[in-house]
């Protein structure tokens, strides 16, 4: 009786156990109201990444200051800086995140990482991904995209055909990646070819400006990366130990296509009456676009996309050459600064020169009546199309004031080359004074 006894007593407590120690689930589609800080950080995940599916795992919810011990995070097909990347794993000890209070949907600076113990890292980006933001990019002058990704390399070529020549260029390039210092990612002997003939010395300048190619110095979780691999048409990226799921509390989430997960929208706080005729705003935006714009400058203030104010019945309006509208847009502030294309932006002014300042936003004025169209190849030398930073230069130019002052980028290969003006170097001009941060 006493051993019977004993193992019906050892049975029940390890059935306990054992149902002790199943996960608890929670499961969310489309759109969902956050009930505690569990739920809000998958939210403010979801906002950020828009993935096809995430799973977030924790010991218990953040505290309400951002506290807790162990995570997990995997995500598959997430949306991060305007390609699709295929799978995203991370896991991480005794975290300190921003409080709850203080995070935005859709604001990826709100997700601050204060502390963290470790964390163990995995990315996997395929070549089909690359090659579709690669299209998307290039509409326009590129035609004919192809790209490899295997045998440690990635080789890509298409055809450029430059606006104002009848002649077209094939251009392809082979190189290797490898890591650096465990953060950032390197080009390794890349090699260019034009119609067939090497010329990598060619765009020697443009390869040593791209470097390095891929920076994790500013992601949230501190990593020290060792691992990467480029073969089967996928690029492999992760930290020595690859990241495994925590046990506890799980939160998983599919997107719908019926009730899509929704932001509340966002604005950037401004007081309209600050604004002048001929201030410029410059922003760094969210596209790919913006992400090789920023492959091609580096500096403390990273800005993709400028334009000129005009007011519009009082109300400032952003005269902008666009490369997706293709011509030179009039749009109103709000839709200038929108949110899901934008992450900061600030307003130059020139300096104590507002007859100046109100000829150039007429010059900008005349430039969008006459539906001046872009410029995908960055040519300086014709006005009859317009690149961002030349609608700014040309129409300061027109009002007396040279905003580049002698400090141009050159480039110099057969796809482009000549003077090139981007607009960190042009917020930088000696002409110009920052009088607003926009947030």
């Amino acid at each position: 009786m006493r051993a019977r006894g004993f193992f019906l007593t050892l049975l029940i407590l390890s059935a306990a156990l054992s149902a002790a120690a199943q996960p608890t689930y929670r499961d969310f589609s489309g759109n969902f109201m956050p009930s505690d800080n569990g739920e809000r950080l998958l939210a403010l995940l979801v906002s950020i990444t828009d993935p096809e599916f995430l799973e977030l795992r924790m010991d218990e919810p953040p505290d309400e200051n951002g506290n807790v011990r162990s995570l997990s995070v995997f995500v598959r097909g997430a949306s991060l800086g305007g390609f699709r990347v295929e799978r995203l794993a991370l896991e991480s000890a005794f975290v300190q995140l921003a409080p709850p209070a203080t995070w935005r949907l859709g604001d990826r600076h709100s997700l601050r990482v204060k502390r963290a113990l470790r964390s163990n890292f995995e990315l996997t980006v395929n070549e089909r991904d690359i090659l579709e933001a690669l299209e998307t990019y290039a509409a326009g002058s590129w035609s004919r995209i192809f790209l490899d990704m295997s045998m440690g390399e990635i080789a890509a070529r298409g055809v450029y055909r430059p606006a104002e020549a009848g002649i077209s260029i094939l251009a392809g390039m082979k190189t290797g990646l490898e890591l650096h210092d465990g953060e950032r990612i390197m080009l390794r002997s890349p090699e260019i070819r034009i119609n067939g003939e090497e010329r990598t010395d060619l765009f020697r300048r443009d390869l040593d400006r791209l470097q390095p190619v891929i920076d994790f110095a500013d992601f949230p979780f501190r990593l020290t990366l060792s691992r990467l691999s480029v073969d089967g048409g996928a690029l492999i990226l992760g930290t020595a130990t690859p990241p495994s799921p925590v046990e506890g509390i799980v939160f998983r989430y599919v997107r719908s296509q019926v009730t899509p997960f929704a932001i509340p929208e966002r604005t950037f706080n401004y007081a309209p009456d600050l604004f002048r005729n001929g201030d410029m705003v410059f922003v760094n935006g969210r596209t790919w676009r913006s992400k090789i714009v920023n492959l091609l400058e580096r500096g403390p203030k990273a800005f993709s996309h400028t334009g000129i104010v005009r007011l519009v019945k009082g109300a400032p309006h952003v005269i902008h050459a666009s490369p997706d509208a293709e011509m030179v847009q009039l749009e109103c502030l709000d839709s200038f600064l929108s949110p899901d294309e934008v992450d900061n932006a600030a307003v130059y002014r020139v300096r104590g020169n507002d007859g100046a300042a109100e000829i150039a936003s007429r010059k900008a004025l005349e430039y969008y009546l006459h539906d001046t169209p872009f410029d995908p190849s960055f040519n300086i030398e014709d006005e009859s199309r317009l690149y961002c930073t030349e609608l700014l230069w040309r129409a300061y130019k027109f009002a007396g004031i040279d905003l580049a002052d002698g400090e141009w980028d050159y480039l110099h290969n057969p796809v482009l080359h000549g003077r090139l003006l981007l607009p960190y170097r042009l917020s930088r001009s000696p002409w110009l004074i920052e009088v607003m941060t926009l947030q």
